[in-house]
């Protein structure tokens, strides 16, 4: 029975990610952390152009140096087994 609760728990986990499209920041929202929870913002051909550890349920990620274009920025939690990957549009 916890491992029915457990994983409603994780399917309940919302990630926003605002503003989008983005000129120099975003911010990544989410209403579950895990101590290995972490993003990935990926381009059209698949390459991880950054990384990082996501710290906080509210947390800024600098942009400025990604070209204008579209991405995917994938969320990852083995902790939780949870991944998520949403659009980013990159604007000046």
């Amino acid at each position: 029975m916890q491992k029915i609760q457990k994983n409603e728990e994780v399917n309940d986990i919302e990630i926003k990610i605002y503003p989008n499209p983005a000129k120099d920041c975003i911010t990544l929202g989410t209403t579950k952390i895990s101590n290995d929870m972490q993003f990935q913002i990926i381009n059209t051909k698949g390459q991880v152009l950054k990384n990082g550890q996501i710290l906080s349920e509210k947390e800024t990620i600098d942009i400025s140096r990604l070209e204008n274009g579209m991405y995917m920025i994938r969320i990852i939690s083995k902790e939780l087994k949870f991944s998520k990957t949403e659009k980013l549009i990159k604007k000046d």
